[in-house]
């Protein structure tokens, strides 16, 4: 009968071991590799037995699926209920105003820049008039700075209505 060449992990497999303990015990000589880096099924198993001491060897970490899956199940319906949570505390505070949808602010910003545009165009038509008959600087400064106020007062009121 041929000789069964495996992989190095196959082996740990086989042996139950890690494969990094194949590794090891093939770089110090303990087990040997055959053609093409493979290890020769048999002869592997007997020079690991013959060349390692059981104080040494430690199985492979075994691995019990259902508590890993059970593990996993737990880990995603913390994080489910995580998320239901923070979509639950968006909505009050969304239903109890302490939210605002950013579409909404969006909105009440470019109607605030309206009323500022609107505002600064119309500013030089109004007061040409006004400030075409004056001679003296303090008299056209008094009249663009009561302008600016009326604006500004016109403008918070509205901006404060609207809330």
């Amino acid at each position: 009968m041929p000789a069964e060449f495996i992989s190095g992990r196959e082996l740990a497999k086989r042996l139950g071991i890690t494969e990094g303990a194949v590794r090891k015990a093939a770089k110090s000589k303990r087990i040997k590799r055959g053609p093409g880096g493979k290890y020769n099924a048999e002869l592997a198993a007997k020079q690991w037995e013959a060349n390692t001491t059981p104080s040494i060897s430690r199985p492979a970490p075994s691995v019990d699926l259902d508590e890993v899956t059970s593990s996993l199940y737990h880990r995603e319906r913390a994080l489910r209920e995580r998320a239901a949570r923070r979509l639950l505390e968006q909505e009050l505070s969304e239903q109890s105003g302490e939210l605002v949808k950013a579409s909404e602010v969006q909105e009440r910003w470019e109607a605030i820049l309206m009323l500022v545009k609107d505002a600064l165009a119309s500013f030089p038509d109004k007061l040409t008039p006004e400030l075409a008959g004056l001679q003296e600087e303090h008299q056209v400064r008094d009249v663009l700075k009561r302008e600016v106020e009326a604006i500004l007062y016109n403008l918070h009121a509205v901006v404060k209505n609207a809330n």
